[in-house]
């Protein structure tokens, strides 16, 4: 597993792995497979772009041998860096990605000034797997969709010194 900071030489692959996240889980996402699908290329190559340059923005992805199979992005806000576009596929959960990626952005977020990751979920699952790394519940909102069964729930990771040095939640990478 290899965690790293997106590259333009990414931006195919990670046109396609968000094309399959919006596929795989079509109410996690504020935007609809229809609309990602009929973007055209240089709306890919600049979103790319701001995750592997930008300092208002930043994109990480997980690679196993050789393959790109998750990816988040943070957002620069003045006083914390927001978590959006999280996906794992399927077959890698489970596995560490999520907490390596986490771990990337609460650096990237330190070394930025912003001592907090915040973010949003729309399932069970997901709020699971952030709290077991230490995230807490902020708040409550409706879904993207008024098909949305699940309201989004609000979380944040407060980024001590020693949580940054040891990866979200104390727990050593």
């Amino acid at each position: 597993m290899i965690i790293r900071r997106a590259t333009m030489a990414d931006t195919a692959h990670l046109r396609a792995l968000r094309i399959e996240a919006l596929a795989d889980a079509p109410l996690a996402f504020a935007t609809k497979l229809d609309e990602a699908l009929s973007r055209p290329n240089e709306t890919w190559v600049e979103a790319t772009a701001r995750g592997a340059a930008g300092v208002e923005q930043v994109q990480f992805v997980a690679e196993v041998d050789g393959r790109i199979v998750g990816s988040s992005i943070g957002l620069a806000r003045d006083d914390h860096t927001y978590v959006i576009g999280v996906y794992i596929q399927p077959a890698h959960r489970g596995r560490g990605l999520l907490g390596g990626i986490i771990g990337a952005l609460a650096h990237w977020s330190v070394a930025c000034g912003r001592p907090e990751l915040r973010l949003d979920v729309t399932s069970a699952a997901a709020q699971r797997a952030y709290q077991k790394m230490g995230f807490v519940e902020t708040g409550r909102g409706p879904g993207f969709t008024p098909l949305s069964t699940w309201s989004k729930v609000f979380m944040a990771l407060p980024l001590p010194c020693a949580a940054v040095a040891d990866g979200p939640g104390g727990h050593a990478r």
